[in-house]
């Protein structure tokens, strides 16, 4: 109601009790509202404020979490790498002191197959032709004894065989040659013993001619000087086998 509907005393429009008080409420409303305000503004300042702290530390876990990735799938390629360098290493060294050791083996056998002493009994595992005469017999008997040699050691040219493709596989193919000229020696006694035999036909011994020579030599007991071509060429394969395995075998 306003002032002029009031009624009058004595002629005096009377003032509204009211407006003292909702003025009083306005004047404490305003503060109030102020600090409402200023409460939401702090909070939304402080929500940014640790939206964005929230965000690098996100942004530093996560770069954190690479950097652990990266580095564990580092370690791991370099553990691989040295446990299989680790495992070839092992390898090439157990086959270079395999093939090493078979061809000093190999070496031994050769001098006891090329020596001119026989012992007694050797030779005679030889199943003797049909109609040879004992003096014959005898002869072919001879030189049989190279192949009964070779033939006692068979395992072991069996081995050199076995070893020389896995040779190949971790020193390449070239590196075999040294197992090429072993194999060379043994089939070149074999067959020259082979090849004696079989043109021994008479039962008396005559002088060696122009083609037992070479076979004679091959077995050792031929007219050339010893050390001859097949020592020579034994010493220069077990040579070029040590120049291959010793540097691996000196870092063990």
């Amino acid at each position: 109601m306003d002032l002029v509907d009031r009624p009058s005393l004595f002629g005096v429009n009377m003032p509204d009790p009211s407006v003292p008080q909702v003025a009083s409420q306005a004047s404490q409303l305003i503060p109030a509202l102020t600090g409402v305000a200023g409460v939401i503004a702090g909070s939304l300042v402080s929500w940014l404020v640790q939206a964005r702290l929230l965000g690098r530390r996100i942004k530093a876990d996560e770069t954190l979490a690479q950097r652990k990735f990266d580095f564990d799938k580092e370690i791991t390629e370099r553990k691989f790498n040295y446990d299989r360098e680790l495992h070839d290493h092992k390898r090439r060294t157990e086959i270079a002191e395999q093939a090493l050791t078979a061809f000093y083996e190999a070496r031994d056998v050769f001098v006891l197959a090329r020596s001119r002493g026989i012992f007694g009994g050797e030779g005679t595992s030889r199943t003797p032709a049909e109609g040879e005469s004992k003096s014959q017999q005898e002869r072919r008997n001879t030189y049989f004894v190279p192949i009964e040699r070779l033939t006692r050691d068979k395992e072991l040219f069996a081995r050199l065989q076995s070893i020389r493709y896995k040779f190949a596989a971790y020193f390449g193919e070239p590196a075999v040659q040294p197992f090429s000229a072993v194999m060379e020696i043994h089939n070149d006694i074999m067959s020259s013993a082979s090849v004696l035999i079989e043109i021994t036909h008479d039962d008396d011994f005559h002088p060696i001619g122009p083609s037992e020579e070479p076979l004679r030599n091959a077995l050792g007991w031929g007219p050339a000087s010893r050390p001859d071509d097949t020592d020579r060429k034994m010493d220069k394969a077990i040579s070029d086998m040590e120049n291959i395995c010793r540097p691996i075998l000196d870092r063990t």
